[in-house]
């Protein structure tokens, strides 16, 4: 027979030292770094996607200034290696290269 008592201590000190794993793994911040590693994309789920740009030449003009921004925040935050900004987002000619192989367009206004 089994002692219910000794089986629920069990798990309530299961619950509470998974608990105490997650909340130090868990910091404002943690989704950026949820797809660190990753192989693939987002496009990569939805083969089929049919993906348009709105205003290109604005999101251009933007590209390199905001990747600076990212890898100099990267820097400031101490991370260090365990996830770069390349294992995070894709880099400007990576994205590039992607959406032209994407079905889609671009809108301009």
């Amino acid at each position: 027979m089994l002692d219910f008592r000794a089986l629920g201590w069990k798990v309530k000190a299961t619950r509470c030292a998974t608990r105490w794993r997650y909340r130090r793994l868990v910091f404002p911040g943690w989704e950026f770094y949820a797809n660190a590693g990753a192989e693939g994309t987002l496009f990569d789920l939805l083969p089929n996607a049919v993906v348009f740009m709105d205003e290109p030449t604005a999101i251009e003009a933007e590209q390199e200034h905001w990747w600076e921004k990212v890898v100099q925040r990267h820097e400031q935050s101490l991370v260090g290696k365990p996830a770069t900004p390349e294992d995070i987002y894709l880099p400007p000619d990576e994205w590039n290269a992607l959406f032209a192989r994407l079905p889609g367009g671009s809108l301009e206004h």
